[in-house]
């Protein structure tokens, strides 16, 4: 992230793929709301002929994320 050098950061993985609205649904929250920090979306599980196997939503993001939080650098 240090060389990072845009508005705003995605993290991804390299078996990680965005459905196409991810960033026209994203970026206008982070543009109305500037004191939000972090954005986050349901998460799909897909099988290698690219099946949606398990859908979760981000309702349960917290329990799986625990501790994992992206924290501000000072």
């Amino acid at each position: 992230m240090k060389e990072a050098r845009g508005k705003y950061i995605v993290r991804v993985d390299p078996d990680d793929r965005h459905r196409p609205c991810f960033l026209s649904e994203t970026v206008p929250i982070l543009e109305k709301y500037p004191e939000v920090g972090l954005v986050y979306g349901d998460v799909a599980l897909m099988n290698a002929q690219g099946q949606v196997t398990v859908e979760r939503s981000s309702a349960k993001w917290r329990e799986d994320h625990r501790g994992n939080e992206l924290v501000e650098r000072r």
